[in-house]
């Protein structure tokens, strides 16, 4: 048992860091220190700081590996879920989609459904931020990779996903790929169908009656 506060000892782990003059000193520290007989807390802090250094050298396969270890040995809930979340963005930004969802599921276990949507609006925004990256770089068929994602998810509403869709025909239109337009314009009168379904559901009695050509009396 230490004889010391864990507050106590991240600051002085934080102060050695901040000490060191170079990335490279930095990431030896912490290392270093994973090998050493520390407390979980310790540990989740030194994973977390290598992630940084990892990702701020664009290594995000390393980045990422470190959250998800952080995540393991995470005590509190709220910090898990962000962790695993933190992980399946980078995940993401490497273009490792399978793994990214896994780690998204991760965060999103026993949670409320409230946070579970929250989740999945990161997990969407984190998607597009990575084909919007891709199209930039004319990196069209990766473009549909993350876009067709978003639509295997099946969590935004039929218009936003048909949004989706239409740009990945346009893509396709683009590279000349006929059959897999035929299969994107079949799954878009789906959601077409799928859309209306759920606009008739919403709609008011009194639009339905006039709809109809019943007018009330």
């Amino acid at each position: 048992m230490h004889d010391y506060k864990h507050d106590d000892k991240l600051k002085q782990i934080e102060a050695k860091l901040n000490a060191l003059t170079s990335e490279n000193l930095k990431l030896e520290f912490l290392e270093n220190l994973l090998k050493q007989n520390i407390d979980d807390e310790v540990r989740v802090y030194a994973h977390i700081k290598l992630a940084e250094l990892y990702k701020a050298r664009n290594w995000l396969m390393l980045a990422s590996n470190h959250l998800g270890s952080a995540a393991e040995l995470a005590r509190k809930e709220k910090e898990k879920t962000e962790l695993y979340a933190r992980q399946g963005e980078l995940l993401i930004a490497a273009g490792q989609y399978n793994i990214a969802l896994h780690a998204f599921n991760k965060a999103k276990a026993e949670q409320p459904q409230a946070i579970k949507h929250n989740l999945d609006i990161r997990l969407v925004n984190a998607l597009i931020s990575k084909a919007n990256e891709c199209f930039a770089n004319k990196k069209y068929n990766e473009t549909v990779k993350a876009l067709s994602v978003i639509v295997d998810l099946n969590v935004l509403q039929p218009e936003k996903t048909l949004q989706i869709i239409d740009k990945i025909i346009e893509i396709y239109m683009r590279l000349g790929k006929t059959h897999d337009i035929a299969h994107w314009k079949s799954l878009r009168r789906s959601y077409e169908e799928l859309q209306k379904k759920q606009e008739k559901q919403t709609q008011k009695p009194a639009d339905i009656l006039d709809e109809l050509g019943i007018r009330k009396l």
